[in-house]
């Protein structure tokens, strides 16, 4: 039996929940398990490689009646996800897309991940922070992403592939892919900033289209990468003025500043299209 609570399908037990006092904890763990209900076996078999967005588009509906009850930072952990319930807290398919749902459709500004899951970000909104920590591993990361930041410190295989817009600090190595490609799509509108330690093969820098994409990185110079503008070190050494907003935005990134480092991806992206504008550069 259901409820037409605030318009929406919900099971009784969830329609129960007075928004107005309910434990964050407690909410998240019966709209969980609500959600966990309502996801046909097929959609799930066909949800560990990819993302499913119906399973996401039902996981919005639900948590979106209490959008005012999340707020903040999510900080999502193994012990975080065990408390909640201990059957859960490996991460699955269901609690990724459940993850980024509650990311979106609510008032939290910012989600930390420091688990392993398949996908997290899926279609991330503008004015969000997705922070991907040391230990995080994830298959797809900010998958159709339309705006907000994504910052990876964390183990991820495929990054912004494809996205539509925000801004992707990258700290640590990307397994397979950055941006879109021929299989999922070009990505657009996108600024990726990479500061590798280390030097990486472009294999896994997309040499499909990325419409009005903006690549810049400390570490390696990017040959043939098809975009509206990159630059590589030797750039950075030369133009003062780039330097020195890679180096203000990274120090944003320390402390998840959303403001700051929209504010300063703003300027990295107009400065890239006035001085580096061209597909081959």
């Amino acid at each position: 039996m259901t409820s037409t609570l605030y318009g929406l399908d919900v099971p009784d037990e969830t329609a129960e929940l007075d928004i107005r006092s309910a434990n964050p904890k407690k909410v998240f763990k019966m709209l969980f398990e609500n959600f966990e209900m309502t996801v046909p076996e097929e959609e799930l078999c066909h949800s560990y490689m990819k993302i499913n967005a119906a399973m996401y588009e039902r996981a919005c509906r639900m948590v979106k009646p209490f959008a005012d009850v999340f707020g903040g930072t999510l900080r999502v952990t193994k012990t975080f996800l065990s408390t909640v319930d201990e059957r859960i807290y490996l991460g699955g398919p269901k609690m990724a897309h459940f993850l980024s749902a509650l990311l979106n459709e609510t008032e939290l500004e910012r989600m930390t991940v420091n688990i392993r899951l398949p996908g997290i970000g899926y279609r991330l909104k503008e004015g969000k922070i997705l922070e991907l920590l040391e230990q995080a591993y994830v298959t797809e990361a900010g998958r159709e992403a339309h705006g907000g930041i994504v910052i990876n410190r964390g183990e991820v295989q495929n990054l912004g592939r494809p996205c539509f817009g925000g801004t992707f600090l990258i700290f640590k190595d990307v397994g397979v892919q950055v941006g879109g490609d021929q299989a999922y799509g070009e990505s657009s509108d996108t600024l990726f900033l990479d500061f590798r330690k280390r030097s990486v093969s472009n294999r896994n820098l997309s040499s499909y289209s990325m419409t009005d994409c903006v690549f810049v990185s400390e570490t390696q110079e990017i040959e043939g990468l098809y975009c509206n503008g990159h630059a590589g070190p030797a750039a950075l050494k030369s133009d003062e003025a780039l330097r020195s907003l890679m180096d203000e935005i990274k120090a944003a990134s320390k402390a998840s500043d959303a403001k700051t480092i929209t504010s300063l991806g703003h300027q990295i992206y107009s400065h890239m299209f006035a001085n580096y504008s061209g597909r081959w550069q």
